[in-house]
């Protein structure tokens, strides 16, 4: 099904956060890297095949690996792997019409269980069931797809030390200076992913 990897590697191209003055040849290079991303997985097709047990996805969904570029400014650059699910529609030939991918939205939302609509029934998918395979897949940092990994965990949980002698307060309530400061490191994180 080379139309499943050529729409996941088109549909998970993700915006930059650049607000400068050349981001247009950014945004026009992100665009070429989303084409040759597309050509590139639609010549590769995606290896299908019973879903590993942990997916909690029995057959007759079957599962795979789509490689998209990390950096879609950068398609020859470093490859990640997206997972993948699917099912064929449950139609005749005829009455097959194409596929059906599901974008989860987000942030952080799986599309993995989509194809189990069809396993499981759902009434309501029954029609468009008949005419289409139903493509599920998990957008990068999330779930069975690479995870992100633009910034060490770490550095998210660091805070200030405690004051040896701190001033009496609730040790529930983090002070406004170490709030202030998780905000910050964590914008810093934030920041170092959005660069390219």
């Amino acid at each position: 099904m080379l139309v499943a990897a050529t729409l996941i590697a088109g549909a998970v191209a993700a915006p930059t956060a650049s607000a400068t003055a050349d981001s247009h040849h950014v945004k026009d290079r992100e665009a070429t890297g989303v084409a040759i991303a597309a050509d590139r997985a639609a010549k590769a097709g995606i290896d299908w095949q019973d879903c590993p047990a942990d997916w909690n996805l029995a057959a007759p969904i079957q599962c795979g690996w789509v490689s998209v570029p990390m950096d879609y400014a950068k398609p020859y650059g470093k490859q990640i792997k997206l997972a993948v699910d699917r099912i064929g529609n449950t139609g005749t030939r005829s009455e097959r019409q194409g596929a059906l991918l599901y974008n989860p939205g987000g942030p952080g939302g799986s599309g993995l269980r989509f194809p189990a609509r069809v396993t499981a029934k759902n009434p309501v998918w029954a029609n468009t069931a008949k005419a289409y395979d139903f493509v599920g897949f998990d957008p990068r940092g999330v779930g069975k797809s690479a995870p992100i990994s633009c910034a060490d965990p770490q550095e998210f949980v660091k805070a200030p030390k405690a004051d040896p002698v701190p001033a009496p307060r609730p040790t529930s309530v983090p002070s406004a200076n170490s709030r202030a400061s998780t905000q910050r490191a964590a914008r810093s994180a934030a920041a170092r992913c959005c660069r390219t």
